[in-house]
């Protein structure tokens, strides 16, 4: 029986074909490609999934300018 490679919501691009992890995915800049594997030359396409995450802060008070 063949290992099931895990390639869906990974860290990094994982191939299909052989489970190569690039650690260079940060790269890719479109949301869905097609590219080839670094270790076995096999073509896979690829999803990037983007989370979004929020910092707030409270703003220092104004100054307030007085005339003399």
């Amino acid at each position: 029986m063949e290992k099931k490679i895990d390639c869906d919501f990974t860290d990094n691009a994982v191939c299909p074909h052989c489970g190569w992890e690039n650690l260079d995915s940060w790269e890719y800049t479109a949301e869905d490609g097609l590219t080839d594997c670094g270790e076995c030359d096999k073509e896979f396409y690829y999803t990037t999934h983007a989370q979004i995450h929020y910092s707030t802060s409270i703003p220092e008070p104004k100054e307030t300018k007085t005339n003399a």
